[in-house]
C-alpha cells in the first residue's frame, strides 16, 4: 500500500517549482498543517506562529491550490490587513508567485490609484488585499456590485488577527465578514493569522462568532528557542519627570554604542519620548562621525518620511528606527539585529511581537535591551518609587513572555459605537432595510450578538432622534439628515477614534492636554507632569477638567507608563519577583542595584504580610491585580464608603482614609450579599464617552456600553476576598 502524499506533494506543481526556485529545505510545521487544513475547504482555519515563521504562505499555498483546481468568476481570495503599508508588503510578496500561477493580485486601499479599482470592479480576479476601511466603503459606495464581486471567494483571510481582537475595529471586521456571507448567500472559509494568542478559545470564537468551537487550531512549535535580553537599570538623579535629558541621555549613550554598526528598532512608547530620544542619537551620531545612522518613526509623521525610514532601514548599511508601536506589526523591514525597549511595553503580546522582529539572520537570536527608568529616591519619596516598581513590571513582562505567556484578549464589551456605523453602513449599502432584518443581520447570532433586543430598539429609538435615521409609512429604515451626511464623508469608514482629549486646567491656567481612555472622577486623583492632582470638577462637553494641586505627598516620578489595561498575571509575577531570593541573570550591574533596593523596600514596608499601609494621612492598598478589577474597586469603595481613589491594578492610593477604615470597608463589602450593578457603577463614572460614535448615544446606553468595557465586578470580588 502506497503512503498518502506529503503536505508537500498536495500543492499544485506551479507552487512546487516555485519553492524549490525559493530554495526552501522544507516546509514549516504550520505551513504542513495548514495545507492539510485548508486545502480541502470548508474549514475556519486559525494559525498562530512567530513573526517570520512564513504564516502567509501557510494560508496562501494551499488556498492558491485550491483556487487553481476550479474556474469562477470574481474575486477567489480575499485578504485583510490592519494596515495599508503591511498590504504593500504582501503585495509584493504575493506578487512574484501569484505572477507564475498566472493569479491576479490586486490591492485597494486609500494610497491606490483609482483606475485600479475601477479595473477590478470592471473585471473582479484573482487575490484582493484590503484594509477594513476600504472593504467598508465597498459596500457603502458600491452595495449591489458585492455579491458579483466576491462571487467566486474561497475565504478570507485576516492577518495579524490579535490586533482586532476586542476593539471597536474588530467588531467591524465581524460585521463585514458576516455581511459578505450574507450577500453571497453562503458560508466563506475564514482564515485567521496570528504572531500572538493568549487564549486561541476567545480568538476562535473572534474568528467565527458563535462557531469559535469549530475553527481549527493550528500552533507553531518554533520560536521556542534561545533569546537574548539584558535589562538595564538607568537611574535619574534630576528628579524630574520621564521625559528628563539626563535619564534619556543615559539611555542614548548606551544604545549608541550597541546599535551603531547594525539595523535595530528602538520602541520609545510615546511620541514625544520617541522624538527626545531620536534628537540624542542623531546628535550623538554627528559628533561620533557617524551620520544618518538614527531616525524617529511614529504616527504624526508624513507618509513620506516615514516610509523614507523604513526603506532605509531595508537597506544594508546600518540604520537604527526609534518608533512607536507603528513598526511592531508585520511591515517588512528586513533583518533586524536587535530591539530596544524604553519604559514599560504597553503587553506581553506586544513585547513578543516586537522581539519577534530580531534574530531572523541564521546564527542570530532574537535580542532585547530592556530600558527600566527609575528615579534616585531618599526617605521622602514615593513608596512606589522607592519599591522600584517599573523595573520589577518590565522584568515580570520579559519572564512572562520567555515562557511563552501573553494576555487573553479582553472581549466583553457590546460596541455600540460600531453597531452605530454598521447600522447606518447596511442602510446605505441596501437602500433601507426592515429594522427587525437589521437586528436578525447584525445582532441575534450575528457579530454583536451580545445585544439584545430591547437594547437594540432603544438604539434605534436614539438614532431616529439625533436624525441619523427615519422610518417610512412602511416601516423601512433610512438614512436620516444626519445619517447622511455622515455616511457620505470619508471619514465614516473608520470605526475608531483616538482618545478624548481634555484640558487639564488649574486656577485658570491650562496646564496642558490628556488623553482619557481610563476611569476619572470627581474627587478623584490625576498624575500630570510628574505631580498629583485632585479633580475638582469635570466638565464634559466642554472637554475640561479642572484640578487642584494635591496635598498627599508627592506623585511617583516613573514607574508603569504603559495603558489602562494591565492582566493580573503580570502583578502576580511581579509579586513573587519581589519575594523570590533569586537575582534575575538578564540584569545589569546597576538594575541589580535597583533590584535590590526594590526589594529591600518590598521587606522593610512588610508587604509580603501586609496589603495597606499609611502614606501621609492616606492609604496604600496593595491589589496585586489587574486594572479593571481596580477600576471597579475604585467604584465600589467611592460608591459604597465614599472613598476617593488613584491608581491602577497594582495598588489604590486613598487620601484622607487611614489603613483601618479602608479594612472595615473592605469588609463590609465582603459581606455584603448584593453590590451595585455594573450598569448602576458605570452611572457613577462621568467621563465614559471613549468611542467615535458614543455622542450620539443615551446616558443609559452610554452607561451599559461602558459597564461592558470597564467593569469587572467578578475580578474585584477575587480582589476583595485576597484582601479580607
Amino acid at each position: 500500500m502506497s503512503s498518502p502524499p506529503s503536505a508537500f506533494e498536495l500543492l499544485h506543481p506551479g507552487i512546487q517549482r516555485w519553492i524549490y526556485r525559493e530554495e526552501w529545505r522544507e516546509l514549516r510545521d504550520a505551513q504542513a498543517a495548514a495545507i492539510e487544513a485548508i486545502l480541502p475547504g470548508g474549514l475556519d482555519v486559525l494559525i498562530a506562529a512567530p513573526t517570520a515563521a512564513g504564516k502567509t504562505e501557510a494560508a496562501f499555498l494551499p488556498l492558491l491550490t485550491r483556487i487553481l483546481a476550479t474556474e469562477r468568476v470574481g474575486v477567489r481570495a480575499l485578504y485583510i490587513g490592519p494596515l495599508k503599508a503591511l498590504i504593500n508588503d504582501q503585495f509584493g510578496r504575493l506578487e512574484g508567485l501569484c505572477e507564475e500561477l498566472e493569479i491576479p493580485v490586486h490591492r485597494w486601499h486609500g494610497d491606490v490609484p483609482a483606475s485600479a479599482k475601477e479595473r477590478l470592479r470592471k473585471e473582479p480576479s484573482g487575490v484582493l488585499l484590503i484594509t477594513p476601511e476600504s472593504l467598508e466603503a465597498l459596500f457603502i459606495r458600491y452595495g449591489s456590485l458585492i455579491p458579483r464581486l466576491f462571487e467566486g471567494v474561497e475565504a478570507v483571510v485576516v492577518d495579524e488577527a490579535h490586533a482586532f481582537i476586542g476593539s471597536e475595529r474588530g467588531a467591524q471586521l465581524q460585521s463585514l465578514l458576516h455581511r459578505i456571507e450574507g450577500a453571497l448567500g453562503r458560508r466563506v472559509d475564514r482564515i485567521g493569522l496570528s504572531a500572538t494568542l493568549g487564549e486561541p478559545r476567545i480568538a476562535a470564537e473572534f474568528l467565527r462568532p458563535g462557531g469559535g468551537e469549530g475553527v481549527r487550531l493550528i500552533e507553531s512549535q518554533s520560536g521556542s528557542g534561545q533569546m537574548r535580553a539584558l535589562v538595564v537599570g538607568v537611574e535619574d538623579p534630576s528628579g524630574e519627570d520621564d521625559s528628563a535629558p539626563i535619564a534619556l541621555r543615559q539611555v542614548a549613550q548606551h544604545l549608541y554604542v550597541r546599535m551603531r554598526d547594525s539595523s535595530n528598532l528602538v520602541f520609545a512608547n510615546s511620541r514625544n519620548r520617541v522624538e527626545a530620544l531620536a534628537d540624542l542619537l542623531v546628535r550623538e551620531g554627528n559628533e561620533k562621525g557617524v551620520p544618518d545612522a538614527f531616525g524617529a518613526h511614529h504616527g504624526s509623521l508624513s507618509k513620506e518620511f516615514r516610509q523614507d525610514v523604513e526603506a532605509r532601514l531595508k537597506e544594508d548599511r546600518p540604520f537604527t528606527a526609534v518608533c512607536t508601536s507603528t513598526l511592531e506589526m508585520g511591515i517588512d523591514i528586513g533583518a533586524m539585529k536587535a530591539i530596544g525597549q524604553v519604559g514599560v511595553p504597553p503587553s506581553v503580546a506586544s513585547l513578543r511581537q516586537r522581539v519577534g522582529r530580531s534574530g531572523r539572520r541564521t546564527g542570530e537570536h532574537p535580542t532585547i535591551w530592556m530600558y527600566a527608568l527609575e528615579q534616585k529616591v531618599d526617605p521622602n519619596s514615593h513608596p512606589f518609587d522607592r519599591l522600584r516598581v517599573g523595573l520589577f513590571q518590565e522584568c515580570a513582562m520579559l519572564e512572562l513572555m520567555a515562557d511563552r505567556w501573553c494576555e487573553p484578549p479582553r472581549d466583553t464589551a457590546l460596541h455600540l459605537s460600531t453597531l452605530i456605523q454598521q447600522c447606518l453602513s447596511v442602510v446605505a449599502e441596501r437602500g433601507g432595510i426592515d429594522p427587525m432584518a437589521l437586528y436578525r443581520l447584525l445582532c441575534g447570532k450575528g457579530p454583536f450578538g451580545r445585544v439584545d433586543r430591547p437594547t437594540f430598539v432603544a438604539l434605534l429609538r436614539r438614532l431616529h432622534e439625533k436624525k441619523l435615521l427615519v422610518q417610512s409609512d412602511d416601516g423601512t429604515l433610512l438614512p436620516g439628515e444626519v445619517g447622511e451626511r455622515m455616511v457620505n464623508h470619508y471619514s465614516f469608514y473608520s470605526a475608531f477614534a483616538t482618545p478624548e482629549e481634555y484640558r487639564l486646567i488649574h486656577n485658570g491656567r491650562p496646564l496642558g492636554t490628556l488623553p482619557i481612555d481610563f476611569p476619572v472622577l470627581p474627587e478623584g486623583y490625576l498624575i500630570f507632569g510628574g505631580r498629583r492632582w485632585r479633580v475638582k470638577e469635570i466638565d464634559e462637553a466642554a472637554r475640561v477638567i479642572m484640578v487642584d494641586r494635591a496635598a498627599t505627598g508627592k506623585a511617583p516620578v516613573f514607574g508603569n507608563d504603559g495603558p489602562f489595561g494591565t492582566h493580573p498575571e503580570i502583578r502576580q509575577r511581579m509579586r513573587r519577583l519581589y519575594e523570590d531570593d533569586r537575582m534575575p541573570a538578564y540584569l545589569d550591574q546597576n538594575a541589580k542595584r535597583l533590584f535590590s533596593e526594590g526589594r529591600e523596600e518590598y521587606a522593610r514596608l512588610r508587604l509580603d504580610r501586609d496589603r495597606t499601609m499609611q502614606e501621609g494621612d492616606g492609604t496604600l492598598l496593595f491589589l496585586w491585580g489587574g486594572d479593571y478589577a481596580a477600576a471597579t474597586l475604585a467604584m465600589l469603595l467611592r460608591s459604597e464608603s465614599g472613598f476617593d481613589s488613584d491608581g491602577d491594578g497594582f495598588a489604590l492610593e486613598i487620601p484622607r482614609a487611614l489603613p483601618g477604615s479602608v479594612v472595615k470597608a473592605l469588609r463590609n463589602l465582603a459581606a455584603q450579599e448584593t453590590w451595585p450593578s455594573p450598569l448602576e457603577l458605570a452611572k457613577s463614572v462621568p467621563i465614559k464617552a471613549a468611542e467615535k460614535h458614543d455622542a450620539f448615544l443615551s446616558e443609559e446606553l452610554l452607561a451599559q456600553d461602558y459597564a461592558s468595557r470597564i467593569v469587572d465586578i467578578e475580578g474585584a470580588r477575587r480582589v476583595i476576598e485576597s484582601l479580607v
